[in-house]
């Protein structure tokens, strides 16, 4: 055995006995003596992942530049990241989720290869104007931070297929999003909920690839013409915003398949509704609508539709085309009667007409084969349909009324 070769082997076996003490002066002892050897390979799994952050104070390239994921998620102590990250070449996914990570190095501009970054529930109020470099970026999350701005840099994310900026039971102080977001050609999804957002640049239509964009609990009152050429957009949700109409070009939006206004301030549908031939889910329950257009009954594929809680005072006729309709809850509107058109629903499952002013049920309703769920509770309904045991696949009935309703 050559002595180059002993004196490696001696050093490693040292090194290994030091690491073994668990003691943190003989770890940072064992870190200089393998910074002496240039790092060797063989000593690699002994530091990485559990002393990575040592490592990465030390400068211990060789093994960190082929490393691909680094994660020092719920370590709530670690208030920064060393400069010398930007030297993990190789590294696609950096998850900082709920450290004490209050700024972002400039180094992090480095990590050309970085796909995913995720900075939920960290103390980052800013991302630094270097976050445009990250060429390869797929996914950035900030969720339940106390981010002020997005940057305009964020239009350099080429690549960019998940936007994740929101907040739960709080709201993120991002008033404005900035124009360059149209660049983000590849996005698929953006989220905005929870912000503070009064508005969206008309740039907003350049997103092309966009199947799923979430405004809910915004301060947005309407929506740019602009939003009709999202021409992938599949899922659109609003709920909780301050949005009071949407756009004629609404119905330009021919993927569409679910739509969320609950709990806004919204009146009226346009016409244009009665376009998005693919929709399948309609929440418009806890809003101000008190009349549907008659184009709601173009809506062929439509599964579920929930009205409950608004001042609606009347379902059209046009109710009755909806061929493909599962769910129907009008629960809590101003409702008196139900138009004989019910009957044509027969792939109707579930009905809920509880808390309504409505006194009686058409006979026709018997004709809904496939009904499963009808609540009636809290009615002034006295009687049912004489054939109401027609309805064999009936498993739930709900009559309840308040004893308040029965004194």
């Amino acid at each position: 055995m050559g002595f180059c070769v002993f004196f490696m082997k001696t050093n490693i076996d040292k090194i290994r006995q030091l690491i073994s003490t668990q003691n943190e002066a003989n770890l940072a002892l064992a870190l200089q003596l393998a910074k002496g050897l240039g790092f060797p390979e063989e000593l690699r799994d002994e530091f990485i992942p559990k002393y990575l952050w040592q490592c990465l104070e030390v400068e211990a390239t060789p093994w960190l530049q082929t490393l691909k994921k680094l994660s020092f998620a719920q370590q709530k102590r670690l208030k920064t990241l060393p400069e010398t990250v930007g030297a993990l070449e190789q590294l696609e996914a950096l998850d900082l989720e709920r450290t004490g990570i209050e700024v972002l190095p400039a180094a992090l501009g480095n990590l050309k290869h970085l796909k995913i970054l995720n900075l939920k529930w960290t103390k980052i109020s800013h991302l630094p104007p270097e976050i445009g470099q990250l060429k390869n970026l797929r996914e950035l999350y900030l969720v339940n931070t106390p981010l002020e701005a997005i940057p305009k840099e964020i239009g350099a994310l080429q690549h960019l297929q998940k936007l994740v900026i929101k907040a739960y039971k709080m709201f993120l102080q991002i008033t404005t999003l900035p124009r360059e977001v149209g660049r983000l050609r590849a996005l698929e999804e953006l989220d905005l909920s929870g912000t503070l957002l009064t508005n969206i640049p008309p740039e907003i239509g350049q997103l092309h690839q966009l199947k799923e964009l979430n405004l809910g609990r915004t301060k947005i009152k309407s929506l740019p013409p602009e939003i009709g050429q999202l021409v992938s957009l599949e899922k659109l949700l609003l709920g909780g915003s301050d949005l009071e109409e949407l756009p004629a070009t609404i119905g330009q939006l021919s993927c569409l398949r679910e739509i969320y206004l609950n709990f806004t301030q919204i009146k009226a549908l346009p016409q244009q509704i009665g376009q998005l031939f693919h929709l399948e889910y309609l929440s418009l329950y806890n809003t101000n609508i008190h009349t549907l257009v008659p184009q709601i009954g173009q809506l062929a594929q439509l599964k579920s539709l929930y009205l409950l809680n608004s001042p609606l005072r009347a379902l059209p006729p046009e109710i009755g085309q909806l061929s493909q309709l599962e769910r129907l809850n009008v629960a809590g509107t101003h409702l008196k009667s139900l138009p004989v058109e019910i009957n044509q629903l027969k792939k109707l499952e579930s009905l809920s007409l509880k808390n309504t002013a409505i006194t009686t049920i058409p006979p026709v309703i018997t004709q809904l084969i496939q009904l499963k769920e009808l609540d009636l509770s809290n009615t002034a309904i006295e009687q049912l349909p004489k054939r109401i045991g027609h309805l064999v696949q009936l498993e739930d009935l709900g009559v309840y009324k308040r004893e308040s309703d029965e004194s």
